[in-house]
């Protein structure tokens, strides 16, 4: 999500999870926190100026429900091919049942 999103003022990026009450871990990534603002409320969401952040120009002309989708998407995918070449890593057990 970093390069698709900065953060301008993460006091304000808290307040307002507080407020809405998005639940978040403060040892986390701010961008973690992003991720669940979206998820809690991106359709809600009129002026995301309003939250401390803003998204990059390449991503400004996508709606925060288009943006959200396509981060998951990114995150879907990324999960996949990991999961893929961990697979690949292991080799197969044969098992011998003895009667």
């Amino acid at each position: 999500m970093q390069p698709k999103i900065e953060i301008v003022d993460i006091e304000i990026l808290r307040a307002q999870l507080d407020k809405h009450q998005v639940r978040y871990f403060r040892f986390q990534s701010p961008f973690c926190w992003i991720h669940a603002l979206l998820r809690a409320g991106a359709e809600k969401i009129n002026d995301i100026d309003r939250y401390g952040i803003k998204l990059h120009r390449d991503y400004i002309q996508l709606s925060l429900v288009e943006f959200l989708h396509k981060i998951e998407d990114e995150f879907y995918q990324k999960s996949t091919d990991w999961f893929n070449d961990s697979i690949e890593e292991i080799e197969p057990i044969e098992f011998v049942i003895q009667k």
